[in-house]
């Protein structure tokens, strides 16, 4: 089963890519296009290839959870960073709590 499902995207994969060149061969007047900054003029089954591998490729690192894994690797590590500062506090409240302890101790011996 998996690979019948295999040859099938294999299979739609061709066929993508011989409408794309057959595209790209039958749209060849050149267009200009402008996307923050003027790109020169080139056919216009190029742009609209470039378009759909650029959309293809992004869709695909959003499909494989890219996007998310990265997110959630940048976020445990601000988790982790947090741990550690709370860490720290609790030692230095723990310290000075010793240090209370002993002055507390100290009074009691003084007084009698």
């Amino acid at each position: 089963m998996k690979s019948l499902g295999t040859f099938m995207t294999i299979l739609v994969v061709i066929m993508v890519m011989i409408a794309g060149f057959l595209f790209t061969m039958n749209n060849d007047q050149p267009a200009a296009l402008w996307l923050g900054t003027d790109l020169s003029a080139r056919p216009l089954g190029v742009w609209v290839l470039g378009a759909f591998i650029s959309g293809g490729f992004t869709g695909l690192l959003l499909g494989a959870g890219f996007l998310r894994r990265l997110y959630g690797k940048m976020r445990a590590q601000q988790v982790q960073t947090r741990l550690l500062q709370k860490e720290k506090e609790i030692e230095v409240l723990k310290q000075q709590l010793r240090g209370l302890q002993h002055k507390q101790i100290s009074i009691r011996d003084r007084q009698s």
